[in-house]
């Protein structure tokens, strides 16, 4: 499960450092023109748009209860890809985490890393415009959607804990 949240923090953290970057640069020597502008931000929030979509697809497909129930199973019936190493093993217990979450993590982790790449692209076409533009304010027309995105779509660590309580208590 830790690398879940090590992942997911470092994507967001990005977010939020483009965000200190752009705001603190100064505005380009030679702005774009601003028809150009207008006509990039339209390309460009339509494009993040979709990566949006995308990602939320992604993350309720491979992240979803099921997801979790289906891997518990496999892990339950020894799926060596699921199963944990010994030395995973060992890294988990000091943080605290079981087996089956390691499992389940394994399991829905890429579909994770790839719903939060998804979001962090979005804010860093606004960091790409906003440089361009020399306004450094269109920033936040990409990164906010971007970041309510990764703060909803954090590891669901509470989800899966409940899902492996439930499964344990029916086996």
């Amino acid at each position: 499960m830790l690398i879940l949240w090590i992942v997911w923090a470092a994507l967001t953290s990005t977010v939020i450092v483009c965000g200190a970057v752009a705001w603190f640069m100064p505005p380009g020597a030679h702005p774009m023109d601003p028809e150009k502008v207008r006509n990039l931000f339209i390309f460009m929030s339509i494009f993040s748009g979709v990566l949006l979509t995308a990602a939320l697809v992604i993350r309720r497909r491979y992240c979803r209860v099921t997801a979790i129930q289906k891997a518990l199973r496999e892990f339950a019936d020894g799926r060596t890809s699921l199963t944990p190493t010994q030395e995973e093993q060992k890294d988990a217990k000091a943080f605290g985490d079981s087996p089956a979450e390691i499992a389940v993590a394994r399991a829905i982790f890429n579909g994770c890393v790839i719903s939060w790449a998804l979001a962090e692209a979005v804010a860093i076409h606004g960091f790409g415009i906003s440089h361009m533009s020399g306004d450094r304010r269109m920033y936040l027309s990409f990164a906010l959607p971007a970041l309510i995105f990764l703060i909803w779509a954090r590891p669901p660590a509470a989800l899966i804990r409940d899902e492996i309580a439930r499964f344990e208590a029916g086996h």
